[in-house]
Parts: C-alpha cells; sequence; structure tokens
C-alpha cells in the first residue's frame, strides 16, 4: 500500500496509479450483473424487502471510468470494503467500467487524493464521506466539472454531488430495541438484574451522535426506565482503547452492549468474551468473530444505490444535489440472525419473541408510524422537498 502525500499534482496521478491499479479485469459477468442479484447478508429484515432500484436492462449505456478515494485502507472498513468488493466482482472485463482505487494512510492524504482523481480524467470520483465530508466539499467546489458521489455521508447544494447513504439511527433505534428488551431476560445466562445498556463509540463524530440518538430512542420505546450508559473515545480503529471503554460501561452495570468501532469493535468482542457480557455487532457481520458473544449484528450495504448512481450516470440521468438512500425496503439494512449465539445459549433460550420484535419495529420505522432522532444538521436537507432515490 503506497501512500500519496505532498506531491505535485502534475506527477500525482502516475503514483496514484501505481498504488491502486485498475480492477476492470475481475469477475466475468459485466453488466449482465443484475443490481438486484447484490444484496447484503441480512437475514433479520422485512417480508416485503427486494434488493432493487430502477434499471432497463435493454438501456444503451456509456462507458464509465471511475476513481473510489478511500478514507482509510482496504480492510478497515467492512460496509465500504463490500461496496468496494461489490464493485469488483461486477465490472469485469468488456463491461465498459473501470476502477481504480486511492486508499489513504491518514487524514493528510484525503486531500491530495481527491485532487490527483479529480485530474485523472475520471467520469466519476466516488469518496467515503463518513469522515472526509468537508475536504469532499472543498476539493468539488475547485473541480466544479468534475462529478463526485459522497459515499456514507451527504453534501447538498452542489449539482456535480450524488449522496449515497444509509440512515444508521434508524438501525441503531433497533438495535437499541434489541438491547432494551434483552437486558430484562435474566433467565439467559450473564443477564444482570440491572436495567442498563451500554452505547460505545470510537469517536463522538456526527455520525456515532447520530447511532446514539436512534440508539436511545429504541431502548426508550420498549422501556423508558433503561438506562443508556454512553461511552466515548477517541480513535474508531483502536482495538485495545475500544475494549478499556467497553470494559468501563460493563463495570457500570451494562450486560448488553452497542459498538461503533470500525476495527475498534475487536477490542469490543474481546472486552465482552472476558467479562461474560453480550454484544452487538455495529456496520458488518461480527457473529462469527463474535462468536457466542455478538448476538446478532447490524449489517448496511450500500451497494445497491452505488450501482443506481453509476447506472443512471451511463444512461445519461445524472441527477445531481439528491440522496440514494439504503433502506430496510430496498435489502440497503438489515441484521443477522445471530445463528452462533442462539448456538451458545441454547435454541430454548433464543428470544425469538425478540427477533419477531425487531421485524416489527423496522416495519414501523420504515411506514413512517415511528420517526426516528436524527443529530442536528447531520442529514442537511428536507425529506419533503429534497430529491431522494430509495
Amino acid at each position: 500500500m503506497k501512500k500519496l502525500l505532498s506531491l505535485l499534482l502534475s506527477v500525482s496521478m502516475l503514483f496514484a496509479l501505481a498504488a491502486c491499479g485498475s480492477t476492470n479485469s475481475g469477475g466475468e459477468n459485466g453488466d449482465n450483473t443484475k443490481i438486484t442479484d447484490i444484496g447484503n447478508n441480512a437475514d433479520i429484515t422485512l417480508d416485503n424487502t427486494e434488493t432493487s432500484f430502477d434499471q432497463d436492462e435493454n438501456a444503451e449505456l456509456a462507458d464509465a471510468k471511475i476513481c473510489i478515494v478511500l478514507a482509510a485502507t482496504k480492510g478497515s472498513n467492512p460496509p465500504h470494503d463490500n461496496v468496494l468488493q461489490n464493485l469488483q466482482n461486477t465490472f469485469g472485463e468488456g463491461s465498459g467500467v473501470t476502477i481504480d482505487v486511492l486508499e489513504s494512510q491518514t487524514a493528510s492524504d484525503w486531500e491530495p487524493n481527491l485532487i490527483a482523481a479529480a485530474n485523472g480524467g475520471y467520469d466519476l470520483v466516488m469518496g467515503f464521506t463518513a469522515q472526509m465530508k468537508d475536504t469532499m466539499i472543498k476539493v468539488a467546489e475547485q473541480y466544479p466539472d468534475q462529478k463526485f458521489v459522497s459515499i456514507d455521508n451527504t453534501i447538498v447544494g452542489m449539482d456535480n454531488v450524488v449522496n449515497v447513504a444509509g440512515n444508521v439511527n434508524e438501525g441503531c433505534f433497533i438495535a437499541g430495541v434489541f438491547a432494551a428488551m434483552l437486558t430484562t431476560r435474566t433467565d439467559i445466562p450473564n443477564i444482570n438484574a440491572e436495567k442498563k445498556i451500554g452505547f460505545v463509540s470510537g469517536k463522538d463524530t456526527p455520525y456515532a451522535l447520530d447511532a446514539e440518538l436512534g440508539f436511545q430512542q429504541g431502548a426508550a420505546t420498549v422501556d423508558p426506565e433503561i438506562e443508556v450508559v454512553t461511552v466515548y473515545g477517541d480513535n474508531f480503529n483502536d482495538p485495545m482503547g475500544m475494549k478499556e471503554w467497553c470494559l468501563s460501561a460493563i463495570e457500570d452495570g451494562c450486560d448488553v452492549l452497542y459498538a461503533v468501532g470500525a476495527n475498534g469493535i475487536y477490542g469490543a468482542i474481546e472486552a465482552c468474551q472476558e467479562s461474560n457480557s453480550y454484544l452487538i455487532g455495529h456496520d458488518g457481520d461480527y457473529d462469527e468473530a463474535g462468536a457466542g458473544t455478538v448476538c446478532l449484528s447490524f449489517v448496511r450495504d450500500l451497494s445497491a444505490p452505488v450501482m443506481q448512481v453509476i447506472y443512471d450516470f451511463r444512461t445519461g440521468n445524472w441527477d445531481g444535489d439528491s440522496v440514494y438512500l439504503a433502506t430496510f425496503t430496498n435489502g440497503g439494512m438489515g441484521y443477522t440472525d445471530g445463528a452462533e449465539w442462539k448456538a451458545a445459549i441454547g435454541e430454548d433460550l433464543y428470544p425469538q419473541d425478540i427477533i419477531d420484535a425487531m421485524k416489527e419495529y423496522m416495519q414501523e420505522v420504515s411506514d413512517g408510524t415511528i420517526i426516528v432522532d436524527e443529530y442536528p444538521d447531520f442529514r442537511p436537507y428536507d425529506r419533503n422537498t429534497y430529491s431522494i432515490h430509495t
């Protein structure tokens, strides 16, 4: 993994392409792979879920040259890695789509990487901007004729930017529901008598604060008397730090935790394993990694909406200043079924009624019966007037 740092713009793309290479040689299906074939690994979702967006198999598709700028390195963020892998598997030789990838070792790489991509002759520059939103805004303003795709965050008011997002607060609402119900089941091993659950995050970013609001609301919807202990650290990718932050919540009486922490999640798993507590995985399937400790995992798949953005661009339907959402109803969000945890505690103790309740709450969130709280300005648009693709 090579790093682009303090390079002159005239040579930056040469180093960038050497560092990343093209992915247009992967996969055999090319454009024969349909958006509807790309789904996440969620087992607990709505019965009416379909992983699909609008497309016409007979439409003429223009070629597309795409550069994806990662906020970190490959392997550091499961949802982002999942999107990248699905793109690489989908667009093979002859597909008309070429994809290059730029990795970032530190935050100081974000701006030069985005600038390098903007100067590289790409049709679309995609950035995973949960963290580098402000940097993409800055670069997009400098290159008004370049089309950008902001993935995992929302930039409004710019016709050269399209957004792909999933409402993490809604997914965390369901996690709060599950945790609140589970913490009262004292017949299940390691559940104590205290009505306390924990929300632990590597940092107090707007993303994490939005997730916490959803988690808090979900728990309160089940039982307002349940206390949510919140702990914030200073790094999403610090397993040792995450372990300590989780242990502090456990020492405070929490028996079920929800941890937001990218690679820090492995520290959360270790903390729960050592203390005989339970964990809900966030933004990836951690059921096997924490077998018996991870009850189930919230998973998001932004692949389908990203594919739709590419498809719309190739058919000449670029919809600048809009957002493509991953939801419970289009296959973009859901939960694993916790098979490993079920095997550990036994089928007789597995709380199927909680699973059923989760699905009922998912439906109420999806149809608008329940409006989940949002962190202020995290979604800087009016739902009633802004262009939203679902």
